[in-house]
């Protein structure tokens, strides 16, 4: 008999996240609209920002474009599963990774002048999708003018495979469109340079989610909106994205404890009267930040309680009135999906002191993730 086969799933650490792939299309369709139509390349790098990059992906697949995604192996992970849209890397991709993403029909940014040369003896005999991205103010990755003009030979020779022409925004959040208009007018010396020089690829695509509520370029073909997918923004004006993601735990614990009971590591809450003390299944190690201790508060049929103590690796502790009744079964909010409860992204971030975004994208995978349609 097999060791497990008797074996049944102890799910009192049941950790859930609940994604609503309904909500994930309504954000989808009002930034298209935001754009005037235009074709969406879906930034699902990162895990889709934690929500899970897979089941998103086949969720929308045949309301996009393409994907575009940080690095080789989350490209990878879309193809196996059977993704056939086009799918772009945006981090670029080592002369290592050339053939397998020939191979997967996997488009790559040209970030760098490096290995130009060896990339032009490659493309002698293999196709790839590139898209030159050009640095217009980022600092990051990108050719600058000066790259353009000092490789202008070279890229000439792999024009054939340079299908598109990619920039990004450094500042599209913030109110005021001056910094905005500067790379734009960056983008277009360069783009004439190129054209000049007989590059002409038939995709440009530049903005983002926070660029979109600014208004896209013109000779923009595309758009490449990532966060407002799941209805985050850094914008103030997003009131047509919906956040959808709640997270839910389990209790693990109720303790009755006297007045005077240190709480947790480093003893930061002492209780000031009898109370219950409740443990739940969540920690730091599945990305419910430290950072909330003594500061957030969950919900429990309804009502709100306090995060009291240190949130340590494994467990959260919430302080309930000792007069409470607590159903051991009931499900714990620890984030919501509605933009108006204090357990938003939005509200969560503003505790902690980060972005909305950096909090899904610290959701581990031992989360276990579910999704509504």
């Amino acid at each position: 008999m097999g060791l497990t086969s008797n074996f049944q799933h102890d799910r009192s650490r049941d950790i859930i996240a609940r994604i609503h792939l309904a909500k994930v299309k309504d954000n989808l369709s009002a930034l298209r609209k935001q754009s005037g139509g235009k074709p969406v390349w879906a930034v699902l790098k990162a895990n889709a920002y934690g929500h899970g990059a897979i089941e998103v992906a086949d969720a929308i697949k045949d309301h996009v474009y393409g994907f575009a995604v940080s690095t080789l192996d989350e490209a990878l992970e879309l193809r196996t599963a059977g993704l056939e849209n086009e799918i772009l890397i945006l981090g670029g991709v080592k002369p290592e990774g050339w053939p397998i993403a020939s191979l997967l029909n996997l488009s790559i940014a040209l970030v760098a002048p490096d290995n130009l040369s060896e990339l032009d003896e490659f493309l002698k005999n293999n196709q790839l999708k590139i898209h030159l991205k050009i640095d217009t103010g980022m600092g990051r990755l990108g050719f600058l003018e000066s790259d353009i003009l000092e490789y202008q030979k070279a890229l000439t020779r792999i024009k054939g495979s340079i299908v598109g022409l990619m920039s990004h925004f450094s500042s599209a959040d913030e109110s005021t469109r001056s910094f905005i208009d500067q790379q734009l007018l960056v983008f277009k010396k360069i783009k004439s340079t190129l054209f000049n020089l007989d590059i002409q690829p038939s995709q440009i695509h530049f903005s983002n989610t926070d660029a979109l509520h600014h208004g896209v370029i013109d000779s923009e073909t595309h758009i490449r909106p990532g966060l407002g997918l799941f209805g985050l923004s850094n914008h103030t004006q997003t009131s047509d994205l919906q956040p959808c993601l709640d997270l839910l735990c389990n209790i693990l614990r109720v303790k009755s404890v006297p007045e005077g009971t240190a709480v947790g590591y480093g003893r930061t809450y002492i209780t000031s009267s009898p109370m219950k003390i409740v443990t739940l299944a969540c920690g730091y190690a599945d990305g419910y930040l430290r950072a909330f201790s003594n500061q957030s508060r969950v919900s429990i049929g309804g009502h709100y309680y306090p995060v009291v103590g240190r949130i340590s690796m494994d467990f959260t502790t919430i302080a309930v009135p000792d007069t409470a009744s607590i159903d051991v079964k009931h499900p714990v909010y620890l984030i919501s999906s509605d933009p108006t409860s204090p357990l938003s992204l939005k509200s969560l971030s503003q505790l902690a002191h980060v972005l909305p975004y950096e909090i899904t994208c610290g959701l581990q995978r031992r989360i276990s993730r579910v999704y509504t349609t």
